[in-house]
């Protein structure tokens, strides 16, 4: 029997983290179109949903969102160390500020380069040197 660590995280795990990530985004944004608040406030009120549903959780557990919390997912460095906090904001404000411009072709365009890759990295893992990968070690027979 072979124990496997630091497996890259395959497609159904990143699209299910991914998927909890888009309603901490999503989910806020649903709820100011039916109330009347400051644009401010309103901004303001989707910015913290999303920092406290996928940055601030990284603080106590390093490179996990509450969505990959849920599929047992890390971000780590290329040498597997845990990635720094720094370094998480910027691949998550990166990822949606690129999604959020492209009108969603980037999510598009990084999910096909994801898919096309041996070590299933996407484009936003590539600019920042992270990769995504199991928390816990799989077990395969001989």
């Amino acid at each position: 029997m072979r124990v496997h660590h630091h497996l890259p995280a395959k497609f159904e795990a990143r699209i299910e983290a991914f998927s909890f990530e888009m309603l901490a985004v999503f989910f806020p944004i649903l709820v100011i179109i039916f109330m009347a608040w400051h644009p401010v406030v309103e901004a303001l009120f989707v910015i913290a949903f999303y920092y406290t549903t996928t940055l601030l959780p990284m603080v106590f557990k390093k490179g996990q969102s509450l969505g990959k919390l849920s599929v047992k997912t890390r971000i780590v460095n290329l040498n597997n160390e845990p990635v720094s906090l720094k370094k998480a904001h910027g691949r998550e404000l990166f990822k949606w500020v690129c999604g959020f411009l492209t009108l969603g072709v980037y999510f598009v365009i990084a999910f096909i380069v994801f898919t096309q890759r041996q070590d299933n990295r996407a484009l936003h893992d590539l600019l920042f040197k992270t990769k995504v990968i199991y928390t816990e070690p799989k077990v395969s027979g001989m």
